[in-house]
C-alpha cells in the first residue's frame, strides 16, 4: 500500500474512531453517551472525571486501530471483526466507567485485619439501636441508656443494663430517625400534627405549637429534658439583624429569649443545649464549635476540629475535650478527629465508605466507630473498630457485610451496646469494655 493511501487510512481511522461517543452508557437511573463525559471531564475535572475520560480515549484509541486494521485490508473478514467488536465496546464503556473507575477512584483499600476479644455480657432481641439527636453532651451515656426501635410495634424504647433490659417509651410510635432525646424518657418528635414533646412528668405526649410567623421549626430538647431551643434572629433598629437563642418550657409553658455574643454575619447553628442555663453548643460556618452560657456569652472553644467537611453532623464534649467526625461528607474520606486529656488523634477512613454510627465512652478514653459504602460495586465490607484515644490504636475490629449499617451505644463507660440483623430479627448485643476504661 502506498505511503498516501496510509496515511489517508490513518486519518479516517482517527475520525471514525469518534463513533466511540455514541455508544450508549446505561445504569438505573438514566441513559447517556460519552460525549457528556468528556466534556464534562475536560471543562469540570475530578479525578473521577478525569478517569472516565481516561476510559473514552483508550476506546477511541482502540476504536482508531481496528478501523485501521479494517481500511488497510480488502479481505471481507476484516469487516466481520469490525462488527464483532460493537458489543464489545459497549461492555468495555459500561464496565469502565460504572464499575472500574468508581473502583479505583472512589474506594480505597481496607486491609486491616480483625483483632481483639470483647465479652458479650446479654443481648437483647427484637431491636435495633435508634439514630436519635442527644445534644453535645454525654448524659445519655454517663445514665446507661440507649434509645432503641421495638422491631415488633416499630415502637421507641430504652435498653439499660443490667441484663439488656427494654422499658418501652411512653412515647410510643415516635416519628422518623430524626429524634431529640434525653437520658430519663424525653423525647421530641414530628408527627403529622407537627411537634411533640414526651417526659415522664408529661402526661402524655405534648403538642408543641411553632412560634409565631413559623411554619417549620427544629428545636433541640436539652439534655435534662426541661426545655427546647432554637435560634432566630431579630431585626435591630439601624443595625442588622442580631442572632437570638430563644428558650421554651413544654410543661411551664413559659419562653425566654436570650441575645448571642456573637457578629450578626456569622451563620451559626445550635447543636446541642444542656440546661435552660446552658451551655449551648453552636457551630459557627461549618468547623467551628463554641458553647455559650445562658446570657449568650462564650464560654467554651472555638474548637476547629481539623479536617472536618461541617462539624454540626457529628460533635461531643467529653469532660474537658471533644470528638469530632464526618456523620456526612460530599467529597473526600470522612475523618474521626479528638483531643481529650489522655491524647489527641485523627483518622482517615478509606474512600468508599462513610461513617455510620460513632458511641463516644463518656470517660473518654474509647470511641466506636462503624462504617459501611452507599456504592453498588464491588463488595465493599464495612467495619466496626474501637479505637483507644490515647494513641489512636484500634483495640477491636469486626468487618460487616456490605451494606450493613451498624449502630453502637456506649452504655457507661463499662458497656458497648451493638446491633446487628439476625435472619430478618434484630438483634443487639452488649459487651464489656476492658477493665481500667474509667479512671
Amino acid at each position: 500500500m502506498a505511503v498516501s493511501s496510509r496515511n489517508r487510512a490513518v486519518w479516517a481511522a482517527i475520525a471514525l474512531s469518534f463513533v466511540v461517543n455514541a455508544v450508549p452508557l446505561a445504569n438505573v437511573h438514566a441513559g447517556w453517551l460519552p460525549l457528556g463525559v468528556l466534556w464534562a471531564g475536560l471543562f469540570e475535572p475530578t479525578p473521577f472525571s478525569l478517569g472516565a475520560v481516561a476510559v473514552i480515549l483508550i476506546l477511541q484509541a482502540m476504536a482508531a486501530a481496528i478501523f485501521y486494521f479494517v481500511l488497510t485490508g480488502r479481505r471481507p473478514w476484516r469487516w466481520i471483526v469490525l462488527v464483532a467488536t460493537v458489543p464489545v465496546f459497549f461492555l468495555v464503556a459500561n464496565w469502565g466507567l460504572y464499575y472500574a473507575v468508581p473502583r479505583l477512584i472512589l474506594v480505597g483499600a481496607d486491609n486491616r485485619p480483625e483483632i481483639g476479644e470483647l465479652q458479650r455480657v446479654c443481648s437483647a432481641e427484637g431491636a435495633a439501636l435508634a439514630q436519635v439527636h442527644a445534644g453535645a453532651g454525654m448524659t445519655l451515656e454517663q445514665a446507661g441508656e440507649a434509645w432503641v426501635i421495638l422491631l415488633g410495634s416499630m415502637d421507641r424504647g430504652l435498653l439499660k443494663m443490667p441484663d439488656c433490659a427494654l422499658t418501652p417509651s411512653p412515647a410510643g410510635r415516635s416519628g422518623s430517625t430524626m429524634d431529640h432525646v434525653a437520658a430519663g424518657g424525653h423525647v421530641l418528635y414530628r408527627t403529622d400534627a407537627g411537634l411533640v414533646y414526651s417526659g415522664p412528668r408529661s402526661g402524655g405526649p405534648l403538642l408543641l405549637e411553632p412560634p409565631p410567623g413559623k411554619r417549620y421549626w427544629d428545636p433541640a430538647l436539652a439534655e435534662d429534658g426541661e426545655v427546647v431551643a432554637w435560634l432566630d434572629r431579630i431585626p435591630i433598629a439601624g443595625g442588622p439583624p442580631r442572632a437570638h437563642l430563644n428558650l421554651r418550657h413544654p410543661l411551664a409553658g413559659w419562653e425566654r429569649s436570650v441575645g448571642l455574643d456573637l457578629p450578626a454575619a456569622y451563620q451559626i447553628e445550635l447543636i446541642g443545649a444542656a440546661s435552660v442555663d446552658g451551655p449551648f453548643t453552636l457551630v459557627i460556618g461549618r468547623t467551628e464549635v463554641v458553647a455559650v452560657d445562658g446570657s449568650g456569652r462564650v464560654i467554651r472553644g472555638p474548637v476547629s476540629p481539623p479536617r472536618i467537611y461541617n462539624a454540626r453532623w457529628g460533635f461531643r464534649w467529653v469532660a474537658d475535650g471533644w470528638v469530632c467526625w464526618d456523620g456526612y461528607r460530599e467529597d473526600g474520606p470522612p475523618h474521626l478527629a479528638w483531643s481529650l486529656r489522655f491524647g489527641k488523634g485523627l483518622i482517615a477512613i478509606p474512600r468508599g465508605r462513610g461513617i455510620d454510627s460513632v458511641a463516644v465512652d463518656p470517660s473518654g478514653r474509647y470511641v466506636a466507630v462503624s462504617v459501611s459504602t452507599n456504592l453498588n460495586i464491588g463488595g465493599i465490607k464495612g467495619a466496626l473498630f474501637v479505637v483507644r484515644t490515647s494513641d489512636g490504636a484500634e483495640i477491636y475490629r469486626r468487618h460487616l457485610a456490605p451494606h450493613h449499617r451498624a449502630r453502637v451505644a456506649f452504655l457507661t463507660p463499662d458497656y458497648l451496646a451493638v446491633d446487628r440483623p439476625d435472619g430478618g430479627r434484630g438483634v443487639i448485643d452488649v459487651f464489656r469494655m476492658p477493665a481500667g476504661a474509667q479512671e
